[in-house]
């Protein structure tokens, strides 16, 4: 299984807050429903003026965003700073965001982690994935694998799904802490409906144990829907267990036909599979220049163990059969755009 980032659905976001203003919040909330930012923020910044830590947040939302009045991060972080100092929560974590993008600054990933603690331990969720993040990253403050997935955890048990996830991700590789595969799954579950990375993983989680052919079936449940709807690392592995006979009749025909789906779509590993069953003759003749031009794509997608078969097999080819394999690479990088793709293959798994 390949390794991926974590933070994966995640961005920086900055928050209004509603609440306690006396009727203020819903007329301001109103007006910003209408698209009368300008009355929005009139109503705000009364009260902010007043000392409502609320308002004042919101105020430097809208400052910061340049709605209802001029953009002005200058303005943005005194207000954040006057709502962060009342304790607000949400202020701290915007205070973050402007830090660690730089808005009107130099960014100061250690500034962003300070404030990102303040509001974390103050249980804001979208704080504490960041913190998690800069732990991660060792961003802004020392790397602490266990932190990390320390805040992640306290971020996806209050239901943000980006944190549920990378938790995910770490209790699989066994990062900041032992591995504990059934707790990873627990957080993907509820991701899956709405997921698709995450009901990927959670197919490849079960392929770990295709031997069983309960788990196979799981995963065969999650990978063909996926696989028709276009997603290229589920045609990989859904033709890679009809390759096999995982779960399932061994069939090479359809088995081939997934590969061939996924290769054309850029998918490495389905390329290199592919190749390897016109090298070998699995279902289908034995078929060297078809699988020179397959291996020949991978190595465009920057396939080193690819390149050593390449070379023996060209090695072998006579003088006309290089030239179809010549051709047949370009014909097929022509009729398909996305074959070749950059160095780095997508991965939703560690």
């Amino acid at each position: 299984m390949k390794r991926a980032r974590v933070f994966v659905g995640s961005c920086l976001t900055l928050w209004f807050c509603y609440a306690g203003e006396a009727g203020a919040a819903d007329l301001a909330r109103a007006a910003l429903a209408r698209g009368d930012e300008s009355a929005a923020f009139d109503q705000f910044l009364r009260r902010a003026e007043n000392g409502d830590p609320i308002a004042q947040n919101n105020v430097g939302v809208l400052f910061l965003k340049g709605r209802g009045t001029g953009r002005d991060f200058g303005e943005a972080r005194r207000w954040f700073q006057a709502a962060a100092d009342k304790g607000l929560p949400g202020a701290m974590h915007n205070l973050g965001v402007l830090y660690l993008r730089g808005h009107g600054t130099q960014s100061d990933p250690a500034q962003a982690a300070e404030w990102f603690t303040k509001a974390a331990e103050l249980g804001d969720a979208d704080a504490q994935f960041y913190l998690a993040r800069l732990l991660y990253e060792g961003e802004g403050m020392a790397q602490d694998l266990s932190g990390a997935r320390h805040w992640f955890t306290r971020a996806a048990d209050q239901g943000l799904p980006a944190a549920g996830f990378n938790v995910a991700l770490m209790l699989l590789r066994g990062q900041g802490g032992a591995p504990d595969e059934a707790q990873a799954l627990a957080y993907l579950q509820p991701l899956a409906a709405e997921n698709e990375t995450a009901r990927l993983l959670i197919a490849q989680i079960h392929l770990i144990h295709a031997a069983d052919p309960a788990r196979a079936a799981l995963a065969l449940a999650d990978l063909r829907p996926l696989a028709e709807a276009g997603n290229p690392e589920a045609q990989y592995h859904l033709g890679m267990m009809l390759i096999l006979g995982q779960g399932l009749a061994r069939d090479y025909e359809e088995g081939r036909f997934w590969l061939q789906q996924a290769s054309r779509a850029g998918f490495v590993p389905a390329q290199v599979n592919l190749a390897g069953l016109y090298e070998r003759g699995l279902g289908v003749a034995p078929d060297p220049v078809e699988a020179v031009a397959w291996y020949e794509i991978a190595v465009s997608n920057g396939d080193a163990a690819a390149a050593i078969v390449l070379a023996r097999l060209r090695e072998d080819l006579s003088p006309p059969e290089r030239a179809r394999a010549e051709a047949l690479t370009v014909e097929l990088r022509a009729r398909h755009p996305d074959i070749v793709r950059s160095t780095d293959v997508p991965a939703a798994t560690p």
